[in-house]
């Protein structure tokens, strides 16, 4: 019988939520600046997934000499492509972090758990016509 108490004991501590490992891994994503739309849209939906998920992700975003000397702003200019394609789905952590060449930058973006208690609670509304 106490092997009996002992896989109780056992289920019982597997049942219960406790103090789990509420710690998740931070999803690193690298873009290159002048990506395309469609390169884009694909990580950028990745990356959307793992935050819907729960996970922080890394942005780095890195761009050569050679396209910084066409445009000085490429590394901003993505990074806000993908801030904006991320919407509602995140948050930003802190500033977004150059290099001392200026040619990488990272953020961090957290995931935006606010929002997704807001659309679970908001009940749909139904206009009735007299």
């Amino acid at each position: 019988k106490c092997m009996e108490v002992n896989r109780f004991k056992y289920q019982q501590k597997k049942k219960s939520p406790g103090k789990g490992n509420t710690n998740k891994a931070t999803k690193q994503f690298s873009f290159k600046a002048g990506i395309d739309d469609n390169d884009l849209q694909r990580k950028a939906g990745n990356m959307i997934s793992y935050l819907q998920k729960g996970h922080a992700s890394q942005l780095t975003v890195s761009s050569s000499r050679r396209n910084l000397n066409f445009d000085k702003n490429a590394i901003m200019t993505t990074l806000n492509r993908i801030i904006e394609l991320v919407g509602e789905n995140g948050k930003l952590q802190g500033e977004i972090k150059m290099n001392e060449y200026g040619n990488r930058g990272n953020v961090l973006i957290q995931p935006d758990t606010g929002s997704k208690k807001k659309n679970r609670t908001e009940p749909a509304q139904e206009v009735e016509k007299e």
